[in-house]
């Protein structure tokens, strides 16, 4: 396969019509913030990156996170490094993904998942060391097991419980630690944008305006997995029917955990709890409503699933907009020096504070039911490519939804995105039996 010097040539001045050159992004030197003595980290569960307004989503549906962002350091071009739960708070938590630790997280039927090797180091492990007391609460059950619960102090699950029963539970946790007299982490998942996208009924006034569909989605109607298993067999009116009902739904949730975020920083704000505190927002993964006919996430890597949300807030943050492609690995590396800690040895991230635009950026998923599959981007580049052969290349750039298939037009360009990424494919190869990778086809 050719090397990457000419991958360098294919991406030199000399574009065609319909392959322009790309340059990597400018590269950044940012100055983090002073240390600070706490740590709130917020994950929300499921969310596009796309639909926060700052991303181009219409209507002004995240007022709160997009006020957020413009008085954080905010991570532009960021993305996970899988595309459900389990894998990507493996990288946001770790420094490094799954694979680096000696596991590929499957996510087979039921639910039943593995526990993550004894010695996969994770954030709260660091704090620990650190002399943090750490509390979690959770709507995740994952978040609460499978090793993610080691070394937290207190755990509070909450499997699927809304946001505003989330945000109560986190801030009645608050003063037992902030009495504790030690330095303190508070993690709360939120879990509202994961499908039955079922906020409150007064943020449903958009969908229950609709036609109904032929289904109750409601709580204690009709499983979701049943309209999505009739909607490769429908006409094209009923498939429209229930996109429009999806992504109605799916943005009234999104509106609701918006407003829900805004009611827990309020309630941190007013508790004294971000006077001397990091605050770290993130998203674990998105999620596909009919993008590549598809529905839901761990489905595939493509950028709706991808593509992530991530900001970091102090009280004394100069606010900046990070352009550069990052990953959820590049998080821990760039907070622990905002806690005056140094980067744990062992993590493949970096600081952003550092961070180089044209470092390749890699993502591994292993759906339920199929093979793994992965993905590099590289400049304005995105290669995916599934264990059973499938493979495509795009152009992040001129096709941020990834609608149209470069490979034929660059191919210098598509070979070499897999000699980038034949070394993650071999690593991950090693760890997974069940599969094995086949030659990339089209």
């Amino acid at each position: 396969m050719p090397s990457l010097l000419l991958l360098a040539a294919a991406c030199a001045p000399s574009p065609t019509p319909d392959d322009t050159a790309c340059d990597p992004a400018p590269a950044v030197q940012i100055e983090l913030p002073d240390p600070h003595r706490n740590l709130v980290v917020i994950s929300i569960d499921t969310f596009r990156r796309d639909a926060m307004g700052r991303y181009g989503a219409s209507g002004d549906p995240t007022p709160f996170l997009d006020a957020l962002a413009a008085r954080s350091l905010t991570l532009d071009d960021h993305a996970s490094g899988a595309s459900w739960t389990y894998p990507s708070m493996i990288c946001a938590l770790g420094g490094r993904c799954g694979e680096a630790m000696g596991v590929v997280p499957e996510a087979p039927e039921g639910g039943a998942f593995a526990d993550m090797p004894a010695d996969a180091d994770l954030l709260p492990t660091w704090l620990r060391q650190a002399g943090f007391v750490q509390t979690r609460v959770t709507a995740n059950r994952i978040l609460a097991q499978y090793g993610f619960e080691r070394d937290v102090d207190r755990v509070v699950a909450m499997p699927s419980e809304g946001g505003d029963a989330v945000v109560a539970a986190a801030l009645a946790e608050l003063p037992a630690l902030q009495a504790d007299g030690r330095r303190w982490s508070l993690h709360v998942h939120l879990m509202d944008t994961h499908a039955p996208y079922q906020p409150p009924a007064e943020w449903l006034g958009d969908v229950y305006a609709l036609p109904p569909l032929p289904w109750d989605l409601d709580p204690g109607g009709d499983a979701w997995s049943q309209v999505a298993d009739t909607y490769g067999d429908a006409d094209d009116d009923l498939r429209a029917q229930i996109e429009e009902h999806f992504t109605a739904r799916y943005a009234a949730a999104v509106r609701y955990q918006d407003a829900v975020v805004a009611s827990l920083w309020d309630g941190l704000e007013r508790a004294g709890a971000l006077d001397d505190a990091v605050v770290v927002v993130l998203t674990d993964h998105g999620e596909q409503l009919w993008d590549h006919g598809l529905w839901g996430h761990n489905r595939s890597v493509h950028v709706e699933e991808r593509a992530a949300v991530a900001m970091l807030w102090s009280p004394d943050v100069a606010p900046r907009a990070v352009a550069a492609p990052t990953t959820h690995h590049d998080l821990v590396p760039t907070l622990m020096p905002m806690l005056g800690l140094d980067a744990p040895e062992g993590v493949e991230g970096q600081s952003v504070a550092a961070v180089d635009p044209d470092a390749p950026r890699f993502a591994l998923t292993w759906p339920t039911g199929s093979a793994p599959q992965q993905a590099v981007d590289w400049r304005c580049y995105t290669l995916t490519y599934g264990w059973q052969g499938a493979a495509s290349l795009y152009r992040r750039d001129l096709d941020p939804t990834e609608a149209q298939d470069r490979w034929d037009g660059a191919p210098v360009v598509f070979d070499a995105l897999i000699d980038l990424l034949d070394p993650e494919i071999a690593r991950a190869a090693s760890l997974v039996d069940a599969y094995v990778p086949a030659p990339p086809q089209r």
